[in-house]
């Protein structure tokens, strides 16, 4: 998990290797915001299934942190003109005054 290295992985029988998600750090729904592709290698990032339903479930402040943590380990936030505060405005936890 590109987040936890030390998460708890099982053993996919399909593929006899760790069980992972692939996560757009830049949601795909947010397509037509942008010219360049978000299905992109440098956009997606490796998730256990516990990190990767936190991102999209868990409460504001737990994502928001897992975003920065991410958006930290790669610079994909530049390649889509991006800054953090951009990032948790597409993920609907930015914060509130």
């Amino acid at each position: 998990c590109e987040y936890d290295h030390s998460c708890r992985l099982f053993i996919s029988r399909a593929t006899g290797r760790n069980y992972l998600e692939a996560h757009h750090l830049v949601p795909m729904g947010a397509q037509s915001q942008f010219t360049k592709t978000l299905d992109h290698i440098e956009n997606v990032f490796s998730l256990c299934p516990h990190h990767h339903r936190a991102i999209h479930h868990a409460e504001r402040a737990e994502t928001r942190n897992m975003l920065n943590v991410l958006s930290n380990k790669h610079p994909v936030l530049a390649g889509y003109n991006l800054d953090s505060d951009d990032l948790a405005n597409l993920y609907g936890v930015e914060e509130l005054d």
